[in-house]
């Protein structure tokens, strides 16, 4: 286990945490985009610096991570990404900024061109879509939220960080090499495509 401080807005950072993993393990075969951020507000609330760190983190960090990890899994001939997306970056949202819709949406193409282009070095590329997950990210949710949101999924309950991994581990495993380009929708049945 190797643990890394790393800005996923900082280009030279994600390169710098690459090749940190690359010296110690020799090679890296699964790459999760996991890290973002939410912000909520109306669309006149989004100032120009809540637009770019949403973007910075949310886009710019999955591009980073992509583009400094594909020669080393180009060179092993196998790779698994997994993105983090969001059920906005599909349906839309109206509590969190305009952007954050847009950043998954961004997140969701960035995976279907990632598994295009490195599908012929046997790398896949998906993402999950999730929603209503209980996360510190979902803070801003009182019990009431909560409960009203439970409400509205089929399976009556919201999602949690357990759900959550179990789909990625699988997306990041042999058992789902003839899976890419996909983005996975897991929120209990609310959105369904």
């Amino acid at each position: 286990c190797l643990g890394v401080v790393c800005d996923m807005s900082s280009r030279q950072q994600v390169d710098d945490l690459i090749q940190s993993a690359v010296d110690t393990f020799g090679k890296i075969d699964i790459l999760v985009n996991n890290a973002g951020v939410l912000i909520t507000g109306s669309i006149e609330e989004t100032t120009d610096e809540i637009i770019d760190k949403t973007l910075d983190v949310n886009v710019k960090g999955v591009l980073y991570a992509i583009r400094s990890v594909t020669p080393v899994m180009k060179g092993q001939k196998y790779g698994r990404i997994v993105n983090v997306a969001s059920i906005t970056g599909k349906n839309g949202d109206s509590t969190t900024v305009f952007a954050y819709g847009a950043s998954k949406g961004g997140v969701i193409s960035l995976t279907r061109s990632t598994a295009r282009q490195l599908g012929p070095y046997g790398i896949t590329a998906n993402a999950i879509a999730p929603h209503a997950v209980l996360t510190r990210m979902m803070s801003y949710w009182d019990d009431s939220k909560k409960r009203s949101m439970a409400e509205k999924i089929p399976l009556r309950r919201l999602g949690t960080v357990e759900d959550m991994s179990h789909l990625i581990r699988f997306l990041a495993s042999d058992e789902s090499s003839f899976i890419t380009g996909e983005t996975v929708n897991i929120n209990g049945g609310y959105y369904m495509d």
